[in-house]
């Protein structure tokens, strides 16, 4: 299902959220549901192709992550290689249980028109830290914005090495 040239995706784990779906479908977006692994109970089971650097949570995170934290990064992982493999430029990933503001639709729309260089964009309502911020929407209202210093959040991304990150 696309808007423009380009499919949404909505993982989670109760993807028979009616009011999401009314709020997309409100805003002409499609959206293509993933089922979300579940990490509450037990720690997920990894598929052929698929592995967890041990090494990058403990420098990151200084533990191993969590059954729950496993099953988020698979649920993504898992959406963003089905993009890949269908031959996507990009994709929106949302949780089920997002909350959408009215301008969403909008927001999206001008997102899809930011050059290539531009690689990860994280949708969040942010907490008070320092920002720079790199470019204004045409609403005046949200903004691009970096950490004056630190870590983004994001995954990091090399168009060059997408695909042994995926493989």
């Amino acid at each position: 299902m696309y808007l423009g040239a380009q499919p949404y995706k909505i993982t989670g784990l109760a993807l028979c959220n009616s009011r999401l779906t009314l709020k997309i479908k409100a805003q002409r977006l499609h959206a293509q549901p993933l089922l979300g692994v579940d990490g509450r109970s037990k720690m997920p089971e990894f598929t052929s192709g698929e592995r967890l650097a041990n090494t990058a949570t403990h420098w990151h995170y200084l533990r191993e992550l969590n059954s729950s934290e496993v099953g988020c990064y698979l649920s993504h992982f898992r959406a963003i290689r089905s993009a890949y493999e269908a031959g996507l430029d990009r994709i929106c990933i949302l949780e089920d249980d997002v909350q959408l503001e009215e301008s969403f639709g909008s927001v999206l729309a001008e997102l899809e028109q930011l050059p290539t260089e531009v690689e990860i964009v994280r949708l969040m309502g942010l907490l008070i830290r320092k920002r720079k911020v790199v470019q204004a929407l045409s609403d005046d209202i949200h903004k691009l914005v970096r950490p004056k210093r630190g870590w983004s959040g994001g995954l990091p991304s090399e168009s060059s090495g997408n695909e042994e990150n995926l493989g």
